[in-house]
Formats: structure tokens, C-alpha cells, sequence
């Protein structure tokens, strides 16, 4: 009797399984806002060149799927609540989603293959900056085409660094 009544009041304990997947998508969140934060380069005229692209490709490349969207959406959208540009809120989660869909999309067709992920990828920075183009263009009608362009150049530039830094992230995540 005396041990049915101790095992009822032991803890039960669980493993948190639950917990770790939302601990990749926080991790790519919090890298791509602090890269947002202090590693961005202002443009002339408004906006601001980010390095934080590269840590949303990275997480598409590395993550499961899931965390991987989650954590580019939710870094875009803090980055932008933290930054003031409430307008752009909604344009940077579906662009922020469709850069980190471009890469696991890349990840899944490449199958492994070095060659083949950085063609694969090409589309995912010209897919961001047409979505960022929408906003732009309703509300500036001369400045779209330059902010349009220098969103190109971030979106090369975060790919780049991304498929740089890939190999290197993957062999450590396998040791």
C-alpha cells in the first residue's frame, strides 16, 4: 500500500521533445534579429542592407522544415516591430517565408549534391525582393526600382554568405 502511494506522488517526468523543436525556430529568430540589429547597413533614402538573410537560408538549409519557416517568419516580423516598420509587417513575413521555402525546397531537390543547391537557390532572393517590390511601389512610386535593387544585393549577398557557411555548419552538426 505504502508504495502504490509514493509512485502516485512522484513527479512525472517527461523529455522535452515537445520543447525542441521550437528551440531551432527561436534560435533563427533571435540570430536573424540581432544580425537585423547590428550588423545592417542603412540604404540612401530609406531601409537597410541586413545580414540577416544569411541566418534565414542557413535555417532553411540546416532545420527541419517547420522550424525553418517559423523562425525566418517570426525573425522578419520582429525585426520589423522592432524597427518601426509596422506597413512592411505582412510583406516581411510572406517574404521572409518564401526566402527560408526557396531553401528547404533547394535542400530537398539538390540531394546532397554541392553543385546543385546553389543553382537551386538563384530564385530565392529575386522571389523576396519582388514581394518587398509590392509595398514599395505603393508607397513610393520613384524610389521602388533602387530599393528593389538594393534588395537584390542583399538577398545575393545573404545567399552567398549562407552557402559559404552551409558545409562547415553541416559537419559540425554531424560530429
Amino acid at each position: 500500500m505504502r508504495k502504490r502511494i509514493l509512485a502516485r506522488r512522484a513527479p512525472i517526468r517527461r523529455p522535452l521533445s515537445h520543447v525542441r523543436p521550437m528551440l531551432g525556430s527561436a534560435i533563427l529568430a533571435a540570430l536573424s534579429v540581432l544580425a537585423g540589429l547590428f550588423l545592417t547597413i542603412p540604404y540612401p533614402g530609406g531601409g537597410r542592407f541586413s545580414f540577416g538573410d544569411a541566418f534565414l537560408i542557413l535555417g532553411g538549409l540546416l532545420l527541419p522544415w517547420k522550424e525553418a519557416l517559423l523562425g525566418a517568419m517570426l525573425g522578419g516580423a520582429l525585426l520589423d516591430l522592432l524597427g518601426g516598420s509596422f506597413f512592411y509587417l505582412p510583406w516581411t513575413i510572406l517574404a521572409k517565408g518564401a526566402l527560408a521555402l526557396a531553401a528547404i525546397l533547394a535542400r530537398k531537390l539538390s540531394h546532397g549534391k554541392g553543385w546543385a543547391l546553389p543553382i537551386l537557390m538563384l530564385p530565392a532572393p529575386i522571389l523576396q525582393a519582388a514581394i518587398y517590390l509590392v509595398p514599395y511601389r505603393l508607397l513610393l512610386e520613384e524610389g521602388a526600382l533602387v530599393l528593389f535593387l538594393m534588395d537584390l544585393v542583399q538577398g545575393f549577398g545573404g545567399l552567398a554568405l549562407a552557402i559559404l557557411a552551409e558545409r562547415p555548419l553541416r559537419a559540425l552538426r554531424k560530429d
